[in-house]
């Protein structure tokens, strides 16, 4: 295992994004099972429309 400076800098830069990546997946998915939940009663329909039109 090569463990000079820059090889471990490069991997806390990896592990950050992962890090960052996973936590921004996981409030998107709070915040669209929030949304989803409180409007299923109401209006189910206007959750799908919304998330198809931003993918």
């Amino acid at each position: 295992m090569n463990s000079s400076p820059e090889s471990s800098r490069k991997f806390s830069d990896f592990c950050s994004f992962w890090v960052n990546h996973f936590v921004r997946s996981l409030e998107f998915l709070n915040l669209y099972s929030c949304v989803n939940s409180r409007n299923s009663h109401t209006q189910p329909r206007i959750v799908t429309d919304e998330s198809s039109r931003i993918a």
